[in-house]
């Protein structure tokens, strides 16, 4: 469902048609709703994602959130009140139908929730839901993680791995 939900004139509406979408989604399958990244856009998802959440456990099926949090738990970034909705930055550039071509920003917000069990023999890795910040020989990632909080975690060459101090810095 892309851009899709926030046009439904009302909440009901909504969770109706992300339950038949849900009821339709293949075993083992995923269900993927895409909103703008505004806080209103963001709302949109967060109430589907609770929406599937409870309704999983009443009916006893199985499904988890698969991206972008790695747990279940009522998003952080609603608890901190902090007026700034989990959102995410692509940039591309436009056609040159006008002559001229421009790099431009759009924001989303996402849900990725899976049908079945989570494996077993995974963790749940924390996600990066900031631009990293890369300062003189160390990088600050701000994370959401498996436990349902937002941490701050600092990577440097010499406490860290090389691999790792790369892979934080290229972080997006």
């Amino acid at each position: 469902s892309a851009y899709s939900m926030f046009e439904q004139q009302s909440l009901k509406n909504r969770l109706e048609i992300a339950n038949n979408l849900w009821n339709k989604t293949a075993p083992e399958g995923f269900l993927i709703f895409i909103e703008n990244g505004s806080n209103s856009g963001f709302q949109v998802i967060d109430e589907i994602r609770q929406f599937l959440i409870d309704y999983n456990a009443k009916n006893q099926e199985d499904g988890f959130i698969f991206s972008p949090c790695p747990h279940e738990s009522t998003c952080p970034r609603m608890e901190q009140n902090d007026n700034t909705p989990c959102n995410f930055e692509v940039k591309y550039t436009t056609l040159p139908f006008s002559g001229t071509v421009q790099i431009k920003k759009h924001f989303y917000s996402y849900l990725v929730i899976k049908k079945g069990k989570p494996n077993e023999n995974s963790d749940r890795w924390p996600r990066v839901v900031r631009p990293t910040l890369i300062r003189c020989k160390h990088v600050i990632c701000n994370l959401c993680t498996s436990s349902g909080k937002l941490e701050q975690a600092t990577f440097t060459k010499s406490k860290h791995e090389k691999f790792a101090y790369r892979c934080a810095r290229h972080a997006k």
